[in-house]
């Protein structure tokens, strides 16, 4: 109801989803129930809060990882949703729009969800309106009409949302009444009192600016009739437009009526946003009936209303209705210092409130009777008319032609005034000016006429000036606004002696509450001084018994520091015997392999040179261990990635035709202890000499490759491949009985492990083998 108020007071240069995102803030109130309307509410509600919050881009982000369908459809439908409602018309969230909406409906008419595709293509058509791209839109709409068995509830937001969305064009408005009430027939089958009430209203303002003021006048009683029935408390933009359509057939008793219906509506239900807008209306109309202390009074109102509430309230609409109260009732010095400080304070956002606030300070000059600057600012007023999409269907601004027009018959320039004020008496315009601008522009036109020598159209003008001057200024009629006035000052009075009432009891119960305080206050400081001076004398002894405690405590930690000294220095004795040990088996093994080498010069077998050779082998392999245990920060780990870089870079020295192949690693970071370590550093050994020496024949190149991969549950893969000739098969019960691959097996058993051979494509030999749980833990922590 607010939002659409609020697009109708700035005469459409607000659209309505800028107005429902104001308006929600002025309130403190969700879009979410209006934006996902029908879309799974409960959760919407629960979900949706990032549509106010504007934390839009996380949500886009989970979508990509969505893989349930139906959520993905849900979620994209959100936020298509989102972008369709986003304030203003800019291309890139209009087209976000789009494509979220086109993207779930995809996904919808796969699921075969009709009612979320309905919603889709409702949603679609609303963006394309936006677009102002009516054919594509109404595409979307008809789609939803063509569905069989649509749910009624979808097929009547359809129809409201292309009363409401359509762009508002001449031609268009036609269609959109008709759309609004097919939506109203089908809300009333479905007993939906609240989408009526406000279907009944956007057919009202609707129906005003078709210049159907009848039709307007009945959508906005059949409205309120329903407010009524539906207890609704914010009724009152359904008053205010009632009060400006009796204004227009200067019925100002049922005007008055209306006006301060909505006052009392706003102030009970605390609605700041049009309030200030409110009593300068019942200002002007005071003003109208000369009633200049009336008048004064509500203007005030108006003031201190926009003075609490800043910019919440209609500034300039209530300044140009203060403006036009009784000149008699202010200088123009005042009103022009007046809106001179509230345009410092509050610039005009758009060209609409440039204009109130030109007309505004040309009638102060005009006031001054400086009338340089008042046709100044009242031309400005209207030069800036052609920026204002009015909601009046794009006619100019009445009441800058009726300032204009009155203003030339003052200072006597009749040419220049009856072009503006002949405009106000013919339609359309005639159909939006009240009864007293019609009963002042017939006057100012009888002087221009007779001024002119024109008697009989100057006659035909006064009859009609008088004829409206009756009808508005009846006696009859000022008795009723009399009583009207007497009737809400009643009201106001009993509003104040109940408040009176109120302060006093309240005062009564301040000061009883105020005794019951200062008694209860004394019992707790008494209470508090009793338990600080008990406790005063148990801290006494507590601290006696702590100091007891403490030098027993000391006592026990210096024993604790003198154990854990010992301990340090045992711990560092038995680390460096650990080193030791490991240097010596090193020593020792070094030792036997120059052994070896020197008993290798007096033997001129081959078989047991190459034996020697390999035994060689084997202990540098096992030396490399010692060395790395003794040269390491801990001397009871391995790392298995250096040792294995070292000892094929031995292999790579030690052998002659090595410099042909290639070495390619791939080690995972692993640390073992040296029982498990040994086991596989000679069987890398034998694997990778194997290679050497058998699968490049004739100074042949090619590659090894020494992988070792963690898989689940501590358990190792080593592979050692070669794209050498391989094992052939007349060899192979042969080569599977040689002692390397005898202690191959032997080795992977000890490690509790698997080993195979795969000799496609070269020769591959797999070790699967699980490390001890318990040392793996503790190495990792």
């Amino acid at each position: 109801m607010s939002s659409g108020y609020y697009t109708v007071a700035k005469n459409a240069t607000v659209d309505l989803d800028s107005s429902l995102s104001i308006t929600s803030k002025s309130f403190r109130l969700s879009r979410v129930p209006v934006i996902a309307e029908g879309i799974e509410p409960v959760y919407s509600l629960k979900n949706c809060g990032w549509m106010d919050n504007g934390n839009v881009d996380s949500v886009k982000k989970s979508l990509g990882r969505i893989k349930n369908k139906n959520d993905k459809a849900r979620l994209s439908l959100l936020l298509g949703a989102y972008y369709a409602f986003y304030p203003g018309f800019r291309t890139k969230y209009i087209d976000s729009g789009i494509f979220f909406l086109s993207f779930s409906k995809s996904i919808c008419d796969e699921l075969n969800k009709p009612q979320w595709s309905s919603q889709c293509a409702i949603l679609l058509g609303k963006c394309y309106y936006k677009r102002n791209d009516i054919a594509a839109g109404k595409k979307w709409f008809q789609w939803v009409a063509d569905q069989k068995n649509v749910d009624p509830a979808l097929q009547a937001k359809s129809f409201n949302y292309q009363g409401m969305y359509c762009p508002f064009l001449a031609n268009t408005t036609g269609y959109r009444l008709e759309c609004l009430s097919k939506a109203l027939h089908l809300y009333q089958q479905l007993a939906d009192t609240a989408n009526q009430i406000n279907t009944l209203m956007n057919t009202a303002y609707l129906s005003f600016a078709n210049q159907k003021v009848n039709d307007a006048l009945s959508a906005a009683n059949a409205s309120l009739y329903l407010q009524k029935a539906y207890h609704f408390a914010n009724s009152q933009y359904t008053y205010d437009l009632l009060a400006y359509l009796m204004d227009l057939r200067a019925d100002f008793s049922k005007q008055l009526t209306y006006a301060l219906a909505a006052i009392n509506c706003a102030e009970l239900t605390r609605d700041s946003l049009a309030l200030g807008n409110f009593y300068s209306k019942v200002a002007l109309s005071y003003s109208i009936l000369k009633n200049s202390s009336e008048s004064k009074k509500w203007k005030e109102k108006a003031l201190q209303e926009y003075a609490r509430h800043g910019t919440s309230t209609e500034l300039y609409p209530v300044l140009i209705d203060i403006a036009q109260t009784d000149p008699n009732d202010q200088s123009g010095a005042e009103l022009i210092g007046l809106i001179k400080t509230a345009i410092k304070k509050n610039p005009p956002a758009n060209a609409v409130d440039q204009q109130f606030a030109y007309l505004a300070l040309g009638h102060g000059y005009e006031l001054l009777k400086d009338y340089k600057a008042t046709e100044s600012y009242y031309a400005k007023a209207e030069a800036l008319q052609k920026y204002n999409p009015m909601l009046k269907g794009g006619i100019d601004n009445i009441n800058i032609l009726y300032r204009l027009g009155r203003f030339y018959v003052k200072i006597k320039n009749y040419r220049k005034g009856k072009i503006y004020l002949s405009k106000i008496i013919t339609e359309p315009y005639k159909t939006f000016a009240n009864k007293e601008t019609l009963m002042h522009t017939y006057f100012s036109l009888h002087i221009i006429d007779s001024v002119s020598g024109n008697y009989l159209s100057s006659l035909n003008n006064l009859n009609k000036y008088s004829s409206l001057q009756d009808s508005i200024f009846s006696e009859n009629q000022n008795k009723e606004i009399t009583t009207l006035n007497i009737k809400y000052e009643t009201g106001q009075k009993v509003k104040d002696i109940q408040l009176l009432t109120a302060q006093s009891q309240l005062a009564t119960q301040r000061a009883a509450t105020t005794r019951r305080i200062t008694y209860s206050a004394i019992v707790i400081l008494l209470f508090v001084i009793f338990m600080i001076y008990n406790r005063y004398h148990f801290n006494k002894k507590s601290n006696n018994l702590l100091k007891l405690q403490k030098e027993e405590i000391d006592q026990q930690n210096h024993s604790l520091q003198l154990l854990n000294h010992k301990q340090t220095v045992l711990l560092t004795e038995k680390e460096l015997l650990l080193r030791e040990i490991h240097h010596r088996v090193k020593n020792n093994l070094q030792t036997t392999m120059s052994l070896l080498n020197m008993q290798s010069n007096y033997i001129d077998n081959d078989a047991a040179l190459d034996a020697i050779r390999s035994s060689q082998h084997r202990m540098q392999a096992m030396s490399l261990i010692h060395q790395q245990l003794y040269q390491s920060d801990t001397v009871a780990y391995i790392n298995m990635d250096i040792y294995i870089r070292e000892l094929i870079s031995y292999l790579k020295q030690s052998f002659n035709g090595a410099g042909n192949i290639s070495f390619n690693l791939r080690i995972e970071e692993l640390t073992l202890d040296a029982a498990e370590a040994v086991p596989i550093g000679l069987i890398v050994n034998e694997a990778v000499t194997n290679a050497i020496k058998y699968a490049f024949p004739d100074g042949r190149t090619g590659n090894v490759d020494v992988i070792l991969t963690a898989m689940i549950d501590y358990t190792y893969i080593l592979k050692v491949n070669d794209d050498g000739i391989g094992i052939p098969e007349s060899s192979e019960q042969k080569a599977t009985n040689t002692l390397g691959l005898n202690l191959m097996k032997g080795l992977c058993e000890q490690l509790e492990g698997e080993f195979t051979i795969d000799r496609r494509n070269g020769t591959s030999l797999i070790f699967n083998f699980k490390v001890k749980r318990s040392i793996h833990e503790e190495i990792v922590n």
